[in-house]
């Protein structure tokens, strides 16, 4: 690219370092565990820092952080940079109740970067309710090597992909276990600091809860497992464990919203998120793998080439400025 483009991160995302390879520019993610404001305090410094170095044409961040994003809104009145925000959901639509009272800065941070990227076309409409420019772009399939093959066993291990957040009904995975009348193992990754330590106590017996995994051991674990499972309460979320599935061509078990369901379209079983409801679809799953294992493969080759056009169409894009 002519101009020059770096890209910004308060957070570690692999969504961000995928979009950064691909779009060959540097990718500077800024990392602080201190308190609230002192974090914000030193990573905005950080951040300028990093700006007037080097001065670029075009600036790339991601939100959340609200305060990075504002903070690159700020700036571009003196670097006169263009701005794109790569938004999440919660760049978008929080569920923090903190981020919904400044709602009224998300939409500032909208109208005032040159485009928004988001993954789905219900967020796109959102984004031009706002007076804002969207662009759609989904997450890019991961690439996962040294994959171990998977095991031999007379279990059926299914794996919940979780952080334990508030829009993840894990709960009622959990529950779903002494439903399933076929031999299954549950695993379920996710850091353990985040889950209630009353419901781990209750479900430790049964279900294996892995905790944080370094990547290469997280990926043997989806790469050993037979059936994936990712659940959201989020209307507008295409969540990060239904791109890894599919690269590895799992089945995959996904909540019921009209966004999984456009966007993953075959290989997957939909669920609501009941624990009666995701034991059936477990057992479902189960009874039908090798159909829903083919599926997965047409697939991956499905998303492979859309997602190649719409990356092109963002590169091209940047590339004109």
């Amino acid at each position: 690219m002519e101009s020059k483009t770096i890209w910004i991160s308060w957070q570690n995302h692999q969504r961000t370092k995928n979009l950064c390879n691909y779009l060959d520019c540097q990718l500077f993610t800024l990392i602080n565990r201190s308190p609230s404001l002192i974090r914000y305090f030193v990573l905005s410094i950080k951040t300028i820092k990093i700006i007037h170095a080097n001065r670029p044409g075009v600036l790339i961040v991601q939100n959340p952080s609200i305060v990075l994003s504002l903070l690159a809104c700020l700036l571009r009145y003196l670097y006169k940079y263009t701005l794109i925000v790569d938004a999440h959901n919660a760049g978008v639509c929080p569920e923090n109740k903190y981020l919904v009272k400044l709602s009224f800065l998300l939409k500032f941070i909208i109208t005032k970067s040159d485009l928004t990227i988001v993954t789905n076309d219900n967020l796109a409409s959102i984004i031009k309710s706002y007076g804002g420019k969207p662009y759609v772009l989904p997450d890019k399939l991961p690439s996962f090597e040294c994959l171990t093959s998977d095991s031999e066993n007379d279990f059926y291990d299914i794996v919940l992909i979780c952080t334990f957040g508030v829009d993840e009904p894990y709960e009622e995975f959990l529950k779903s276990f002494s439903c399933v009348d076929r031999n299954v193992r549950y695993f379920v990754t996710g850091k353990l600091t985040n889950i209630d330590k009353i419901v781990y106590d209750k479900y430790c017996n049964s279900v294996e809860f892995t905790d944080y995994l370094p990547d290469m051991d997280y990926v043997e674990l989806l790469s050993k497992s037979d059936v994936l499972v990712d659940l959201t309460t989020r209307e507008d979320c295409l969540v990060c464990g239904a791109y890894e599935a599919v690269s590895l061509c799992k089945p995959l078990i996904l909540s019921d919203t009209k966004a999984l369901k456009k966007y993953f379209n075959r290989g997957v079983v939909y669920t609501q998120n009941s624990y009666i409801d995701i034991a059936k679809s477990v057992v479902y799953s189960i009874d039908n793998i090798n159909i829903l294992m083919a599926e997965m493969k047409t697939l991956k080759e499905q998303l492979s080439i859309t997602w190649q056009s719409q990356g092109e169409g963002l590169k091209n894009y940047i590339t004109a400025l």
